[in-house]
């Protein structure tokens, strides 16, 4: 009995350990795809106040004169959307851009 107790702790320890690296790593298995050759990977990373902000592409190539780069986000459906160029906005906030991409 003693050593069936023991295998089934030493098989519930491999699981939880196994469960906890597919977790931690899902981060970099989901990653979308590279949006272009100028673009860098940031890997998912949490801020003082506890905040997990999530992997996600940063565009890292020359400027385009004016535009500014509208960096991807992850959608509320949890899908990436890319990132793209866009007119900057104006000093009262709405966009000089009449169509968002």
């Amino acid at each position: 009995m003693a050593q069936q107790m023991k295998t089934l702790m030493k098989a519930t320890l491999y699981a939880a350990v196994a469960l906890t690296s597919i977790v931690l790593c899902g981060c970099s298995l989901g990653r979308p795809t590279k949006p272009g050759p100028d673009a860098v990977w940031v890997p998912t990373y949490v801020v003082k106040d506890g905040t997990i902000v999530p992997g996600h592409w940063v565009y890292a190539g020359p400027s385009v004169d004016g535009k500014v780069w509208q960096p991807g986000q992850f959608g509320p459906d949890a899908k990436w959307i890319d990132g793209y160029w866009r007119k900057p906005y104006r000093p009262d906030h709405s966009s000089t851009d009449t169509d968002s991409k």
